[in-house]
């Protein structure tokens, strides 16, 4: 009876995520679709027209500007534009590049590895320097340790990242020329896994500044929180030392609120990417956003709102079900 009652439970628990997943997915629709309307809208009101990379051409003929036009669909209002762009794009056509006549969709797959790399390699490097900080002020409030993990997340929490990415070039590329500055690979030689590395250090470091100090004040105020509660007053009293009572008992009800702030910043860090991106040449999704914007070039512009809406949407609901998972004490109904 006992082992059928468990069934039926865990049965309902299962049948209560995927209605909240069905019902999350509803929300999310709409919101893509407004997402894209906003965006659209933005775009097509803002100065200039990617008509004017035509006019830098001395021979072109009012004529031929108006074929163009009309061959883009910009003689059509706004409203009408956008809707012909959904059309295409339910149809999985993401259109072609206004500058380079290539399919947006290649284009975007071309650049979106860089980015991935560099946004995974930040979110690593972020989530194990914020849970290592967080850990070690939390664990001896208000001492030296304490003040200074505080200070230093709240030295990077309010450094922004071009000014970050400036000064480390300036002191590892220029003065000691440690590190190289831009790019993916340099510009001559084997391409290397040992290379590629080098390359990644600064963009990492820059791109996770602001987010481990951030988190790391999350995680401190976390672990402070669980510390408080009766199962760890209980194993302290068992004989536990304060460090062992954290690492086996405190620190995964302690990463739960932290859970939810990374899975609300995982865009952050694609967006974030564009000035990274831009200040390292960085080959990624974010420097294409900034040239598809410097020219008006819609449909690219519309293609990397759809890859990072979907990435937002997609992390919010993973980030929801992950902290059911991890909390048992969080209901889907």
């Amino acid at each position: 009876m006992i082992i059928l009652r468990m069934a039926a439970k865990r049965g309902s628990l299962n049948g209560m995520k995927w209605r909240y997943i069905v019902r999350r997915l509803c929300i999310a629709v709409p919101t893509f679709f407004g997402i894209t309307l906003i965006v659209y809208i933005i775009a097509s009101f803002a100065p200039g027209s990617p008509l004017d990379a035509f006019l830098a051409d001395p021979r072109i003929t009012a004529a031929e500007l108006a074929r163009k036009k009309t061959a883009m669909g910009l003689d059509r209002p706004v409203a009408v534009q956008y809707l012909m762009w959904l059309k295409a794009f339910l149809g999985g056509d993401f259109g072609f590049s206004f500058s380079t006549k290539k399919p947006v969709l290649d284009v975007i797959i071309q650049r979106m590895g860089p980015t991935l790399l560099l946004a995974f390699s930040s979110v690593v490097l972020s989530v194990a320097a914020a849970v290592f900080l967080g850990i070690s002020a939390a664990s001896r409030i208000n001492t030296v340790r304490d003040y200074a993990a505080s200070g230093l997340s709240l030295f990077m929490l309010s450094s922004p990242n071009f000014f970050v990415g400036l000064v480390l070039i300036y002191i590892f590329s220029v003065k000691l020329k440690l590190l190289p500055s831009n790019g993916l690979y340099d510009s001559a030689g084997e391409k290397s896994f040992g290379m590629l590395l080098r390359h990644m250090i600064l963009p990492v470091l820059v791109l996770s500044f602001q987010h481990i100090g951030n988190w790391t004040r999350h995680m401190r105020s976390s672990v402070i929180s669980t510390l408080t509660e009766d199962y760890i007053r209980t194993a302290r009293a068992k004989g536990l030392g304060r460090t062992q009572t954290i690492l086996r008992h405190a620190l995964r009800n302690s990463l739960t609120p932290l859970l939810t702030v990374i899975g609300m910043s995982i865009p952050e860090f694609v967006g974030g990417a564009v000035i990274t991106e831009q200040i390292f040449s960085w080959p990624g999704v974010g420097s294409l956003m900034v040239q598809a914007i410097s020219s008006r070039d819609y449909p690219v512009i519309m293609g990397i709102t759809v890859f990072v809406a979907l990435l937002a949407l997609l992390s919010n609901l993973v980030t929801d079900i992950l902290y059911g998972q991890l909390d048992p004490r969080v209901r889907y109904e």
